[in-house]
């Protein structure tokens, strides 16, 4: 799978530089907004210009599938409203294009290899891979939340992959 790196400057807001201390969850977010990679990365690079809102992930999939890595892994984002477990996750934003933020077909491809090199990765099990909403209840991503068998079905999928 290729991951394309733009790594976002540094900013207070978006992206410290701080260190995870640890890799002990994956956490999956829909983007922002119904927009593809390049505007939500816009979107996110704009916070840093703000000093309201602390902001970002880790990887962006947009909806062809493309796969963009915005914040080092081994640095701290403000994925969730949980400042201690941003110390402890990697974070995904999936793009959608259906009012329902169902993801589409390729960007599932995506995140379902990319889960598995993460999982591999950092030897992470299935229940640590989570919803935004199970760490924080926050309706985040909302078709999934709404239809966690159809999150359960890319668990699946992703242990599939050998």
């Amino acid at each position: 799978m290729k991951i394309y790196n733009k790594y976002l400057k540094k900013s207070y807001m978006t992206r410290s530089g701080e260190k995870l201390k640890e890799v002990k969850y994956v956490v999956i977010h829909s983007a922002l907004e119904k927009n593809d990679v390049k505007e939500e990365i816009e979107k996110i690079n704009s916070l840093r210009l703000q000093d309201e809102i602390y902001y970002s992930v880790h990887y962006i999939i947009g909806k062809d599938g493309k796969c963009i890595n915005i914040i080092p892994e081994d640095e701290v984002t403000y994925s969730t409203n949980n400042i201690e477990l941003n110390y402890s996750i990697i974070s995904i934003a999936c793009c959608y294009e259906k009012e329902s933020g169902e993801f589409n077909d390729k960007t599932i491809e995506t995140l379902i290899k990319l889960l598995s090199n993460l999982k591999e990765k950092y030897n992470l099990l299935n229940f640590d891979i989570l919803l935004h909403y199970d760490l924080t209840g926050t309706r985040c991503p909302k078709f999934y939340v709404d239809n966690k068998f159809k999150f359960y079905d890319i668990l699946d999928k992703v242990n599939d992959i050998k």
